[in-house]
């Protein structure tokens, strides 16, 4: 039987930062911006008490953001043009790479070179905020 995995990460989704060097003495840092989120990622997949998948992966994530406060009137209703679709930074690639690179720190997967299909999606969420993960070994 395929081994699969379907859970949901509660958090603001945040994206996985770039390298940074200061130039005065080259050293090189990766800022600790997303620490907090990834953390929460490799806490719901050790909540699985899961092996790792072995073979090839099809993974799917679907990301819920908050809304920004003028989405919605003075009464608290969302506005008739709010729209459904998260369509300003964080970008979609990069908090694709925060959620990978936790699920690999966490042992989902032996590297995450072994994803093979990836769906994924930012929305605006209602009332509850992170991200849905779907796995499945092919």
């Amino acid at each position: 039987m395929k081994a699969f995995a379907f859970f949901f990460v509660t958090g603001t989704p945040m994206a996985q930062p770039r390298v940074r060097m200061i130039r005065s003495n080259g050293h090189v840092y990766t800022p600790k911006t997303a620490d907090v989120w990834k953390s929460a990622v490799r806490v719901a997949w050790r909540a699985q008490q899961q092996e790792p998948l072995e073979g090839p992966v099809r993974l799917s994530l679907n990301f819920c953001m908050p809304r920004p406060q003028y989405h919605f009137t003075s009464k608290g209703a969302l506005t008739a043009g709010a729209p459904v679709r998260h369509t300003v930074k964080p970008d979609i690639d990069n908090l694709v790479k925060a959620v990978m690179d936790a699920l690999t720190d966490a042992g989902a997967w032996h590297d995450d070179c072994q994803i093979v299909e990836l769906s994924t999606d930012k929305l605006y969420g209602a009332t509850r905020y992170g991200c849905a993960v779907n796995m499945m070994e092919l």
